[in-house]
């Protein structure tokens, strides 16, 4: 049946709540209804009658949340005056502390339904012996006062009374003989019974409970919390499985990753095995050159060589030298000319991708004692990110 006025409904960690509406009398009767959240709205989705508990046990798993509503045999519903001790004008000369109360507080009239504490603890303990988890109870059929609203009708029939309502609040109560019956009503496009929404209202009011509502939460706090406490447990335990698939597939996923670049690189490693080779005999090459240098004397700085081998050896992996000339001519030489030198004078030229690494060896070169001055003579760009620049070193 399907609740089309109810929408948007927190369940909070529940999917589903079992009504056990108990029937007092003898034998004690019990009705049962279903409610579910399905696509943001409550669903009455089944009701059941029985007068044999293992019945309930049988209809109801134990994993959902159970709400108990009382009535019948042993409830006494009345309507008092608001004012002073509203109990007394119920209970006469028992006492209190031998019942329970369900009170709706009004206006003018506080609405009261009350039970004995044996009675209701007798229940409580029979379904909690059965493993269920109780969340909340009411006693009578007051608990719909709270939720008028949610039909059109002035007036709610159940089974024990007939409930009026002016501008959305209850305002008076009559009790009925036993075969009046309850009534009927439209709730969108659904014909629900008197009885029926007075389940619905109970777990409404457990949903978004109502200021207006006094009676004793405290006996199902310790079923709240073991049932909350299980519910934390599903949650981790899903969570957990939900991690573990999730770093499962991600693993997956991350296999085929490292796997496809694993394969790019063994293509790129294939395409540049010569180079590679050739680079690696470069460098043995200038090893052994740099053995054959440092062995023959180029580290004294009175061979030309010494200088050679100071500028290539700090030269930045940023710049790449195309022109090194020591000592170089003064002047263009002419036939019969003699040859005339610019000596202690070097030029260098060269390319870089970037200026920064030509000043910072320049900056370097300054702090060797045998450079006595450098001048940068150009540093152009030429194409791109490509600047060519050439200096001129003096020597000391």
């Amino acid at each position: 049946m399907m609740l089309e006025q109810i929408k948007n409904i927190n369940l909070l960690d529940a999917k589903e709540f079992a009504v056990i509406g108990i029937v007092l009398g003898n034998p004690v009767r019990f009705h049962i209804g279903f409610v579910r959240k399905e696509n943001g709205e409550l669903r009455l989705a089944g009701t059941f009658e029985c007068s044999n508990f293992l019945e309930v046990q049988n209809a109801i798993p134990k994993k959902i949340p159970v709400i108990l509503n009382f009535s019948n045999k042993g409830v006494i519903n009345r309507m008092v005056k608001a004012q002073g001790e509203y109990l007394k004008q119920v209970l006469f000369n028992a006492r209190p502390e031998d019942f329970y109360s369900y009170v709706l507080h009004g206006n003018e009239h506080n609405f009261v339904s009350i039970c004995r504490k044996e009675v209701v603890d007798q229940h409580i303990g029979q379904l909690r012996g059965a493993g269920y988890h109780l969340v909340d109870y009411s006693i009578g059929p007051f608990v719909v006062g709270e939720c008028s609203g949610i039909i059109e009708e002035d007036k709610i029939r159940t089974q024990h009374g007939e409930l009026s309502f002016s501008n959305g609040s209850l305002v008076k109560f009559e009790m009925l003989s036993n075969d009046a019956g309850e009534g009927t009503y439209t709730l969108g496009n659904d014909k629900v019974k008197g009885g029926e929404l007075v389940w619905l209202a109970a777990v409404l009011n457990y949903l978004h409970p109502s200021e207006r509502i006094e009676y004793e939460k405290g006996m199902l706090w310790g079923d709240k919390r073991e049932y909350k406490r299980k519910k934390i447990f599903e949650l981790l335990a899903v969570s957990g499985l939900v991690a573990f698939m999730s770093a499962l597939l991600g693993s997956y996923l991350l296999l085929l990753y490292f796997n496809k670049e694993y394969v790019r690189c063994e293509e790129r490693l294939y395409h540049f095995t010569d180079n590679y080779a050739q680079i690696k005999k470069m460098e043995e090459d200038l090893a052994n050159k740099r053995f054959i240098a440092e062995n023959s004397g180029v580290s004294n700085k009175n061979f030309l060589s010494f200088y050679l081998n100071e500028l290539i050896g700090t030269t930045p992996s940023g710049v790449l030298l195309n022109h090194v000339e020591v000592n170089p001519l003064d002047k263009k030489v002419k036939s019969n000319e003699p040859v005339s030198l610019q000596s202690n004078m070097i030029l260098v030229s060269g390319e870089t991708n970037n200026s920064y690494y030509v000043n910072q060896w320049v900056k370097q070169l300054m702090t060797y004692p045998w450079v006595a001055k450098i001048e940068i003579m150009h540093l152009n760009r030429i194409d791109g990110d490509k600047e060519t620049f050439s200096l001129k070193l003096e020597i000391d």
